[in-house]
């Protein structure tokens, strides 16, 4: 997702149980809306102790019998025009419906591209070239749930999960483990080198 907005729930009526779908990561902070972006930013690197807010919800799905938005809220005309056709306003839904809310909706879309006239696959970054497979994964599995393909869905969910690494870390440590992974490999093969001459000396002098 390329801005997103986070979700905040809010107290309903009961019978709405209401699950985070997607967070942010536990390093993250918010801005409030409006607010000026510039490029300029991409110019520093950015301060780790101002992320401190962790695992925002930017995906909520909510289950349950809804009521209409339109409850109390019709007009005489709209009543008028629903008894002509014959048909009564449902105040509730009857049945239990499923909804997804995503704090983003540009991440379902395909990039187009003007000079080739070729659409990108979903979840592709043009500024990285890297497509993340996780768009597509998200809402195909989003789709079968709420159309109740409990089959379906499970059959896809039989994968290896792969966990991202800590980039603040990596980024704070990172001295730490270049030593680590090619100063450690030169100082034992000097030590080797140097006790295995040490042995063969005195092995050689000895005699």
């Amino acid at each position: 997702m390329s801005f997103v907005s986070t979700i905040d729930t809010v107290k309903t009526e009961p019978g709405i149980k209401k699950t985070i779908l997607l967070t942010s990561s536990k390093r993250s902070k918010f801005q409030m809306y409006p607010m000026r972006l510039s490029y300029q930013i991409l110019q520093y690197n950015p301060e780790v102790k101002l992320f401190n807010k962790q695992y925002l919800p930017v995906s909520v799905m909510v289950e349950g019998k809804f009521t209409s938005f339109f409850k109390n809220r019709l007009t005489q005309e709209t009543e008028a025009m629903l008894g002509k056709i014959g048909e009564k306003f449902v105040d509730k839904s009857q049945k239990e419906g499923k909804m997804i809310f995503v704090g983003d909706g540009d991440f379902v879309k395909n990039e187009y591209n003007s000079k080739s006239g070729e659409f990108t696959t979903m979840g592709y970054n043009r500024w990285e070239d890297y497509r993340f497979s996780g768009n597509e994964d998200f809402i195909l599995n989003s789709v079968e749930y709420m159309l109740d393909d409990a089959g379906i869905l499970s059959a896809r969910s039989k994968r290896v999960k792969l966990r991202l690494l800590d980039n603040a870390r990596l980024f704070n440590n990172k001295l730490l483990w270049q030593g680590l992974n090619i100063g450690l490999p030169v100082a034992l093969l000097g030590i080797f080198g140097i006790g295995f001459n040490y042995y063969r000396r005195k092995k050689y002098i000895t005699r």
